[in-house]
């Protein structure tokens, strides 16, 4: 019986073109990392500034210190495995499925103005802790 090399040279080019499609993703992910690593702890001026707070850039990379990794990874890693997962997996080009994407992105977002939030208050709340302890030991109060 003879090999159909046609048929064969379609399922080696398809395999080829999926296996491109990963590299793809797998290069953007690590790509973006830095930038979300950078972001992530850059983040907490947000809402800092949005309760009235004095604070910048530097304060938020000291107010994130020893928690970058967690920070990225619940504020940029999270939203962007997300992503890729529905555009590998669902592509269908109706404007119902496109209104659900919509709809997944304003719940993620929601999600993660609340983690962000969240995170500032507690790392802030731990510096806090953190100083008033120091008081403590040295004997000064700062009532």
């Amino acid at each position: 019986m003879p090999l159909d090399l046609h048929s064969s040279n379609i399922a080696v080019l398809a395999m080829g073109a999926d296996a491109n499609i990963i590299w793809s993703y797998l290069f953007s992910f690590f790509a973006i990392t830095p930038y979300l690593y950078f972001f992530s702890r850059w983040s907490l001026v947000l809402p800092a500034t949005a309760i009235d707070e004095t604070f910048d850039m530097s304060l938020s990379w000291s107010l994130s210190k020893g928690n970058g990794i967690r920070l990225m990874f619940l504020l940029g890693l999270i939203p962007v495995i997300t992503n890729q997962l529905l555009e590998l997996t669902l592509n269908y080009d109706s404007i119902l499925f496109k209104i659900f994407l919509v709809i997944i992105g304003v719940v993620i977002s929601v999600f993660e103005i609340a983690i962000l939030s969240l995170s500032y208050r507690l790392l802030s709340e731990n510096v806090s802790l953190d100083e008033q302890s120091k008081d403590k030991m040295n004997g000064t109060s700062s009532e």
